[in-house]
């Protein structure tokens, strides 16, 4: 299997300056699980994902949860932290990118630079 077997063509990007609620909507609306962040000339600057903790409380504020679901999850506090600390994707993206081509191995991408097990 290879990246391009996974990926979703064309690619849906974030911008530094959007707020994590509205990157919180596009991935729901596109069924995605994270992207690629590009400045205005389109040069990668970061990588914002679903399993960062403060996007994660931005997708789960949309949904109302069972109270015994909140109260294990404490989903309130991870809300509270991304109002006030994290108001754009630039506040919560990921710097360091590994890049691989789309027709990299997904086997081989799990340690880029390395070949083969």
């Amino acid at each position: 299997m290879y990246a391009h077997d996974v990926m979703i063509w064309p690619v849906v990007t974030a911008k530094p300056q959007q707020t994590v609620k509205e990157v919180a909507e596009l991935f729901v609306e596109r069924r995605i699980s994270g992207a690629p962040v590009v400045d205005d000339p389109g040069k990668l600057v970061g990588i914002i994902t679903k399993s960062d903790p403060t996007l994660r409380a931005g997708l789960w504020t949309e949904k109302p949860h069972p109270p015994w679901f909140r109260a294990l999850a404490k989903l309130e506090m991870l809300a509270e932290y991304a109002k006030a600390r994290a108001r754009t994707v630039a506040d919560v993206m990921t710097h360091q990118v590994v890049v691989v081509s789309p027709d990299a191995s997904l086997r081989d991408s799990r340690h880029p630079g390395k070949k083969g097990d």
